[in-house]
């Protein structure tokens, strides 16, 4: 088996400018448990995930903290 085959080809990405709220939204609409951070010209810069998530979470983040800051 090819990872061709089994990965997603067109993920559902973050900008490192957009806020805990919209990764909250963005898991919660397209059912995900993370997400790759692309820049403005759409380069692999990071990946968030559920995990990265709740430790913002729990560390008492606001829910506008951008996630460039996680």
């Amino acid at each position: 088996m090819l990872v061709a085959e089994v990965m997603t080809a067109n993920p559902v990405t973050l900008k490192p400018t957009q806020t805990l709220k919209d990764v909250a939204h963005l898991f919660l609409e397209h059912r995900i448990d993370g997400a790759p951070v692309v820049d403005e010209d759409n380069r692999l810069v990071g990946i968030i995930t559920k995990t990265h998530f709740y430790e913002a979470i729990s560390q008492d983040y606001r829910h506008d903290v951008l996630v460039e800051s996680i």
